[in-house]
């Protein structure tokens, strides 16, 4: 099941892997994010999606704030959101040295960050 779009932000979500633990991708402006390790805990993982979803929806990101700290899946890529009005961008730098971007409007990532926690949440 993809939640978004692959050329700006999406989580994908696959197979489970065992009890609590399900195949989540993450692209984010075309590319894949979570090349290295994409089995999430799931309930670490939705906590630390609600954790964010809760600084985006309030506007809680500052310089420092570091983006996609959802534990062990995004190990590979360090992101920083910047959000310009109510344009959302999402920068990251993958492990491999590739630098990519997601930008969309804020309303789209709240949408995709929500649903990604509704399915996950069924199966946690």
């Amino acid at each position: 099941m993809i939640i978004g779009n692959k050329q700006t932000i999406a989580f994908v979500i696959g197979e489970f892997g065992g009890p609590n633990m399900r195949e989540v991708d993450i692209w984010v402006g075309g590319e894949l994010v979570t090349y290295i390790d994409n089995l999430a805990y799931l309930p670490q993982f939705i906590a630390s999606l609600k954790r964010e979803l809760d600084c985006i929806e309030h506007g809680d990101i500052s310089d420092e704030y570091i983006a996609l700290p959802l534990g062990p899946t995004t190990d590979d890529v360090s992101a920083k959101f910047s959000v310009d009005e109510k344009i959302f961008r999402l920068n990251c730098l993958l492990g491999n040295g590739n630098r990519i971007t997601g930008t969309l409007p804020v309303i789209e990532v709240v949408d995709y960050y929500k649903r990604c926690i509704e399915v996950l949440s069924q199966n946690a």
